[in-house]
């Protein structure tokens, strides 16, 4: 699927190419996530302060905080 987005996104004739609006109403992107999914995707990512996801997203959760 990833392929065939970025094959999209990257064709020559610009009335072939999609929009903002065409890729988001596409069936080729993945839905939104509802909360439980949310809480428990980040769930797992706090569980082991050793894992890859850990830092960058305790450094984007920061970012954001000093931003707003």
């Amino acid at each position: 699927v990833e392929v065939e987005v970025i094959r999209w996104l990257l064709t020559h004739d610009h009335h072939s190419r999609p929009s903002a609006k065409d890729l988001l109403q596409s069936r080729l992107l993945p839905l939104k996530m509802e909360g439980e999914q949310l809480e428990e995707v980040l769930s797992r990512s706090m569980q082991s302060t050793n894992s890859t996801r850990y830092q960058p997203l305790i450094d984007k959760l920061f970012s954001e905080m000093l931003l707003n």
